[in-house]
Formats: C-alpha cells, structure tokens, sequence
C-alpha cells in the first residue's frame, strides 16, 4: 500500500510540474542572459553597486529550472518544492525592486515639481504685481 500512494505522489508532482517544466528552456535562458547583463553592468563604475542584482535574479531563476527538470522527470516533491521557493524569491526581490523604483521615481518628481514651483513663486513675488 504504501508503494502505491508513493507512486501516485510522484505521479502528482509530475503532472503539477509540467506547465514549468514546459517553461524551463525559456527560464535558463533568462537567467542566463539576466547574468550576463549583471557581469556587463559590473563592468561600469556606477554598474558595479548593482550588479549583483541581476546576477542574483539571473541565478535563481536558472537553479528553478534545474530544480522543475528533476521534480517533473523524478517525480519528486522535495524538488518541486524547492523550486516553487526559488521562484517565490525571484518575484519577492523583482517586486521590492518594482517598489523602490516607484519610491525614487515619486520623490524625484515630487523635488523637481517642488523646486519648479519655487522657481515659479520667486519669479512672481520678484515682479511684484501688486
């Protein structure tokens, strides 16, 4: 009894693995290509503060693949999970540096809109229609 619900286990975890397994080739090539432009990046001085980034990205996305390939042809559920958490991990760290970026951009707006308006302000109070 206990071989056949091992059986049906790795039968499950195939057939819910197959729609990523289905992807892996396109997943190693992004990881890939995310690594190359971290490397690429690094090779700029101002590139170098976030290189690392990419490169991260770039390997975890890559190590998912590997990890979907092994859960779907073995049927192994350890894999198949470690894969779901590789890329849990890959859309935290794409998301916080979504977040970041809508921060920096609105306190660049909200400074150069600030200091245009100044710039405004003190061009009407020099002029004095009063």
């Amino acid at each position: 009894m206990e071989y056949e619900s091992n059986l049906t286990e790795e039968k499950f975890v195939k057939e819910v693995s197959y729609v990523l397994y289905s992807g892996k080739g396109w997943m190693k090539f992004y990881g890939i290509i995310t690594v190359i432009v971290g490397i690429l990046s690094a090779i700029s001085i101002v590139g170098i503060l976030y290189a690392w980034l990419p490169i991260w990205l770039g390997v975890l996305i890559y190590g998912t693949a590997n990890k979907v390939d092994m859960a779907y042809r073995t049927g192994d559920k350890q894999a198949f999970i470690e894969a779901q958490k590789k890329l849990n991990t890959f859309f935290v760290i794409n998301s916080v540096i979504i977040l970041i970026g809508i921060i920096i951009s609105a306190v660049v707006l909200i400074a150069f809109f600030g200091g245009f308006m100044q710039g405004y302000l003190s061009q009407i109070n020099r002029h004095n229609f009063y």
